[in-house]
């Protein structure tokens, strides 16, 4: 498990840190949310033109399928910005496993 504090310290990218907590369960939820056509259709490497009240509301099901492990590795609750970018990075990762 990577740690909080390894992350902060460089230790892991961003990718491999929030990556952690992404469940198969959870890539499959944000493709149902999403549409992987939009998610295939972003042009930001980060989903940016995807408007981001739509991540916001992507909380609730992160918490669910990442609250433990995260809490294991950073011994705290999860914020928002955690859980978009959990919810970003199984985005990212549905559309790199897509036929």
């Amino acid at each position: 498990m990577i740690t909080r504090a390894a992350y902060v310290m460089g230790r892991a990218s961003h990718r491999e840190y929030y990556g952690q907590f992404v469940e198969p369960g959870l890539i499959a939820v944000m493709v149902a949310r999403f549409g992987i056509q939009r998610l295939r259709a972003s042009t930001d490497p980060n989903f940016n033109d995807i408007p981001l009240a739509l991540w916001d509301q992507q909380r609730g099901i992160v918490e669910i399928y990442a609250e433990k492990a995260h809490r294991a590795a950073t011994g705290h609750g999860m914020s928002l910005s955690d859980c978009v970018c959990i919810a970003k990075e199984a985005a990212r990762q549905a559309v790199e496993r897509a036929p």
